[in-house]
């Protein structure tokens, strides 16, 4: 059965099914930051983590690293045949504890979980570094400057920018507008199809 996993500052995915999108709502005072995951773009926003698969699907193992009070709320995953399931939530701290969780048994109060989840100091205020690496654009898809731009890009905390990697010359890419119709087209007929 296909599952997430967290505990000692990783998030972990443990599946048996191609994982082409992942959607986990969290809740807490967290630092959240990415592993460097080929062909994986992830976003967030609001307590929520989107990811998609450019390149086969999200393997099996860590792929998102915190510290502080973090608890995942919901998980939702896409697989290879576009199917979406809620999976399993499954922590553990220091081996001391293993707690697997059916979503629909979960106490109406929340609060009242055991606080396993903790790793490290909590920080006064959530902060969330995700950023994917080392993408590239053949296409007239980016501006920079009035021109378009083909080469080296990456996602920094959503934001596309110049660079395979961030660095303190990259810059910031705009959408070409055409472009950018069609995708939130796809992203308004994913949110009502889900």
């Amino acid at each position: 059965m296909d599952r997430i996993e967290y505990g000692d500052g990783n998030i972990s995915l443990n599946a048996k099914s191609t994982i082409m999108g992942i959607d986990i709502r969290v809740s807490g005072r967290y630092v959240l930051e990415s592993y460097d995951i080929p062909g994986f773009i992830m976003s967030y926003k609001n307590n929520r983590i989107i990811g998609i698969s450019t390149d086969g699907g999200l393997k099996n193992g860590p792929f998102l690293k915190y510290s502080g009070d973090l608890r995942i709320m919901n998980c939702d995953i896409i697989d290879d045949k576009l199917a979406k399931t809620t999976i399993k939530l499954d922590y553990e701290n220091n081996n001391f504890e293993h707690v697997n969780i059916e979503w629909q048994s979960i106490s109406d109060k929340w609060e009242d979980l055991n606080k396993g989840n903790i790793f490290g100091e909590i920080p006064k205020q959530t902060s969330v570094n995700i950023i994917t690496k080392n993408l590239h654009v053949t296409t007239d898809k980016f501006i920079l400057n009035n021109n378009y731009y083909k080469g080296a890009f990456h996602l920094n905390n959503g934001k596309t920018m110049t660079g395979a990697e961030p660095d303190k010359n990259s810059k910031h890419l705009n959408i070409k507008r055409k472009d950018a119709s069609n995708v939130y087209q796809k992203l308004k007929y994913i949110k009502e199809k889900y």
